[in-house]
């Protein structure tokens, strides 16, 4: 078996040894083509700094790598790292991260994160021997609007492009990597921002918005306007889902869990210096 960068891995591949990697994972899910593509450019997927290891010409395993910006540092993100079934318990997650390291070190690379389910021991021990450690939770939510209806006195405006120094000073918290800011204009295509105001122009609210109904960023100037932009929101959305909540969010999580929404899955954000 050897270990190689996956400059030249074609997208059919990619999606094969995907797709076999995750075939038992805990949470069912296989991806197409349009759908592995959509992903890794949200993600920021930079296949010349992904590595795999092939036994001859077939991939056998992964991890797919991504560039950018996280908590003020030049950071590689693990966009999806998996062993098919076949050749699991054989450390190939650490051979991989130990072949990498010294690729990423020559970017100017610092840290490196990745997201995982809680629950997954398996993979969490594998993340800690290559130095990762249990960050924070990141909690997902999904459920039905509620259909009180957007209050009297108040306008769900809908933008072409997202106001970041408007909604800067109101963001509840730091958004995990697929959906920050860098997350966001990477496809701008797929996101609908909507501002909640006054009738008097007076800014209370904002919510981005992407296709698979899933919230990207959302924040409100008080914790009472929870509910008028949710109510706002039903006029244009029937169920949404919020991913990747940080844990310290308490109120606005007992406020999702208020309308009826439950939980969808609990990850762990991990993250690692790169070795000296």
């Amino acid at each position: 078996m050897t270990i190689k960068t996956l400059t030249n891995l074609s997208i059919k591949d990619q999606v094969t040894v995907f797709n076999q990697a995750f075939s038992d994972y805990v949470i069912k899910f296989q991806h197409t083509e349009e759908s592995k593509m959509h992903r890794s450019k949200r993600a920021r997927v930079n296949m010349d700094l992904s590595v795999g290891v092939f036994d001859g010409d077939t991939i056998v395993a992964f991890v797919f790598a991504a560039i950018g910006q996280q908590y003020g540092q030049k950071t590689i993100y693990n966009a999806g790292t998996g062993v098919i079934p076949a050749y699991r318990g054989k450390r190939l997650v650490k051979k991989m991260y130990d072949f990498a390291f010294p690729i990423w070190k020559k970017q100017g690379i610092s840290q490196t994160s990745l997201e995982v389910v809680a629950g997954n021991e398996y993979a969490i021990k594998a993340y800690e021997s290559v130095g990762l450690k249990i960050s924070h939770k990141l909690i997902t939510l999904s459920g039905s609007l509620p259909h009180a209806g957007i209050k009297k006195g108040l306008i769900l405006d809908k933008k072409q492009f997202p106001n970041w120094p408007l909604y800067g000073p109101i963001q509840p918290f730091n958004y995990a990597w697929d959906f920050c800011k860098a997350g966001v204009e990477a496809q701008p295509e797929f996101n609908q921002t909507y501002e909640l105001r006054s009738k008097t122009n007076q800014f209370l609210a904002f919510a981005i918005i992407n296709d698979h109904g899933q919230i990207a960023q959302a924040g409100v100037k008080t914790l009472a306007d929870w509910p008028l932009l949710m109510n706002a929101l039903a006029t244009q959305f029937g169920t949404l889902k919020w991913v990747n909540i940080h844990e310290n969010q308490i109120e606005l999580i007992a406020f999702l869990k208020s309308i009826g929404w439950k939980v969808v899955v609990e990850q762990f954000e991990m993250i690692g210096d790169l070795p000296t």
